[in-house]
């Protein structure tokens, strides 16, 4: 068993952020990719994105395109970094359960 996961801050330039190869949460239509984008603008980067120690996001990814197509690739971000390597169980684990966040008022 791996020892407790740790996770701390670091910072990265957008554009250095590796998108998830196998997003389980797939393509965004576009009336919601809209909404999002508009909220970024409105709101700018109040999340932060969760990373693996090699840049690749495991939350944020969505985000990151929108950033990229709003040619923010150059600025810096905080991302959230563990302090070992993940296991694939852990990896999925964690790309699920920061997703789930759909929820209306």
């Amino acid at each position: 068993m791996k020892a407790e996961l740790t996770w701390h801050t670091e910072k990265r330039l957008i554009k250095e952020l590796i998108p998830l190869e196998r997003n389980p949460f797939g393509k965004i239509n576009r009336e919601k990719k809209k909404r999002l984008e508009n909220k970024i603008k409105r709101l700018g980067v109040f999340e932060i994105p969760t990373i693996d120690l090699n840049n690749e996001l495991l939350t944020f990814n969505k985000r990151c395109h929108i950033l990229m197509a709003l040619g923010r690739g150059d600025e810096s971000i905080d991302v959230r970094v563990p302090d070992r390597a993940l296991t694939d169980d852990e990896r999925k684990e964690v790309i699920l359960a920061s997703n789930i966040h759909e929820g209306e008022w």
